[in-house]
């Protein structure tokens, strides 16, 4: 799977690079927080997240690099303590969307929960938080789910073509 042109495809990348620093710290967030929550880390999630991390405005910026590197091992420190927590997790997530205000942010946002979680396959944990963020966002389900057929329709779409 070829993540960077996944991304190109949503035109995220002029997004991604407009965040601001709180937007910033909640994609970080949900980028950890996608990885960690099917308990398993693929070296396809490693890819996303990198392809996705290298597009967020810190990166390329050492000492923003080393701002976000030490909230994002302090967010995996947490979230692998309560990870099986559903209540804390739902709070989080709620947490991390309420910070969230541009349209535009908002779907760049979903549209990375479901790229990484994506990335290895459907699982149920991935999808479901895909689908609890969005909600969380103000989504409805059948629009996540829209959202969540057209990433793995393009990511079919980009193994063919390969």
């Amino acid at each position: 799977m070829d993540l960077s042109k996944l991304i190109d495809q949503y035109h995220d990348k002029d997004t991604l690079a407009d965040l601001d620093a709180s937007e910033t710290q909640v994609f970080v967030d949900l980028l950890i927080l996608t990885i960690l929550i099917d308990g398993e880390i693929t070296e396809d999630e490693l890819e996303g997240l990198a392809t996705q991390w290298s597009q967020l405005p810190f990166a390329g910026d050492s000492h923003l690099e080393d701002l976000v590197g030490e909230q994002g091992f302090e967010t995996r420190e947490w979230l692998e303590k309560n990870i099986d927590d559903k209540s804390a997790i739902h709070d989080f997530i709620v947490a991390k969307a309420e910070k969230l205000e541009r349209d535009e942010v908002k779907l760049a946002a979903l549209r990375m929960v479901a790229v990484v979680a994506l990335a290895d396959g459907v699982d149920a944990a991935e999808e479901n938080l895909a689908h609890a963020f969005g909600r969380a966002l103000g989504y409805t389900d059948e629009e996540v789910s829209s959202i969540v057929e057209d990433v793995l329709s393009t990511d079919g779409s980009l193994e063919e073509d390969s």
